[in-house]
C-alpha cells in the first residue's frame, strides 16, 4: 500500500506541475499585464518546465511540458525557441516508434497538440509552406486524425496556410 500511496503522489505532482505550467501560460495571455511581469512570469514558467523536463525525460508528459514551454517563448515572441520546442513536442511519435510503443490515446492527445500548435506558429510567423507540411506529415503518421476532432480543426489550419499563401485552390 505504501508503495501505491508513493506513485499516487508521484503522479499528482506530476499532473500538478504540468497544469501549473499551462494556468502560468494562460495567466500569461491576459490582457492587461504588464509586459515586464508576463515576462517574468512566463521565464520562470519555462525554466519550470525545463527542470521538469529533465527530471521526466522521455516520458510522455515531458513532451507536453516542452509544448506548454514552446507556447511560453512564442507568446513572448521569441519564434525560434518557440518552433524548436513544438517540434521536439511533436517528435513523441518518433521516440515511440524507436521504443517499439503503439501510442495510446494520451501520447496522441500529446502529439496532435504539439504538432498543432506548431503549424499555428507556423502561420503566425508567416511560414505557410512549412506549416502545410507540418499538417500533411501528421495526417501521413496518424491515420485516425482525419476523424478526430483535432485532424477537423487541423486540416482548417492547413487550409489557412494554403489560402494565406496564394494557394486558394489548395
Amino acid at each position: 500500500k505504501a508503495a501505491e500511496s508513493t506513485a499516487d503522489n508521484v503522479s499528482a505532482l506530476i499532473d500538478s506541475i504540468v497544469e501549473l505550467g499551462r494556468t502560468t501560460l494562460e495567466h500569461g495571455k491576459l490582457p492587461g499585464i504588464d509586459d515586464a511581469e508576463k515576462k517574468k512570469m512566463l521565464t520562470e514558467n519555462i525554466a519550470m518546465l525545463e527542470e521538469f523536463e529533465f527530471d521526466f525525460g522521455d516520458r510522455p508528459v515531458a513532451f507536453e511540458a516542452m509544448r506548454i514551454e514552446g507556447l511560453c517563448y512564442q507568446e513572448m515572441g521569441q519564434m525560434d525557441k518557440a518552433e524548436g520546442k513544438l517540434r521536439l513536442a511533436a517528435s513523441l511519435r518518433e521516440r515511440l516508434e524507436e521504443a517499439g510503443i503503439e501510442p495510446n490515446d494520451y501520447h496522441r492527445n500529446v502529439m496532435r497538440g504539439g504538432v498543432l500548435a506548431l503549424v499555428r506558429m507556423l502561420i503566425k510567423a508567416g511560414r505557410h509552406k512549412e506549416a502545410v507540411a507540418a499538417a500533411d506529415e501528421a495526417f501521413k503518421y496518424d491515420k485516425d486524425l482525419v476523424n478526430a476532432e483535432p485532424g477537423m480543426v487541423l486540416s482548417l489550419e492547413k487550409a489557412q496556410a494554403l489560402f494565406d499563401s496564394g494557394d486558394a485552390a489548395g
